[in-house]
Order: C-alpha cells, then sequence, then structure tokens
C-alpha cells in the first residue's frame, strides 16, 4: 500500500501560499449571501439567487473547512505556519 507525506514532517514548497489561500476564501465565504433555495412565491424577476456551492466548483467539506480556518485567530494562524516551515 502506499503511503502519502505526512504534511506535518515535509509541507510542499506551496503549503503556506495555499493554507492562506483556503484562509481567504473561508473568509470570502463567510461574508458570501447564502443560497437559501428558492421561495414558493418570487417577488422580482431581477433578482439572482447567490450561486451554490456545487456552481462555483466547491464542496460543502471544503466550505466547511475553509470557514473553520478563517475562525482561527490571525497570530495562532500566523505561528501555525511560522512552526511548520521551521520543521520542514
Amino acid at each position: 500500500m502506499k503511503k502519502f507525506p505526512n504534511h506535518r514532517s515535509a509541507p510542499s514548497p506551496n503549503w503556506s501560499r495555499n493554507s492562506r489561500a483556503e484562509r481567504r476564501a473561508g473568509e470570502l465565504l463567510k461574508a458570501k449571501e447564502k443560497h437559501r433555495g428558492f421561495p414558493d412565491i418570487v417577488q422580482s424577476h431581477d433578482v439572482t439567487p447567490p450561486p451554490k456551492l456545487e456552481e462555483i466548483g466547491i464542496s460543502r467539506k471544503q466550505s466547511s473547512r475553509w470557514q473553520a480556518i478563517a475562525d482561527i485567530p490571525e497570530p495562532v494562524f500566523e505561528e501555525h505556519i511560522a512552526r511548520a516551515k521551521e520543521a520542514a
């Protein structure tokens, strides 16, 4: 069975950039208007509902994980990035 490298012991060169991008995506998702389905009565034909996650290529699991990362206080997040880089 093939073993995958543990990202904690050997992060890729893009690991911190990817982590920051996921954190920013989580911030944007938290601020984004949520898709609430379609109401029974449409009040205006000019209103376009926000896109669903699947329409923009994001899974519910990714959305949840990224928003959780966005909830981590900035100093704690940056300390984690610094420690991961030192360990590499």
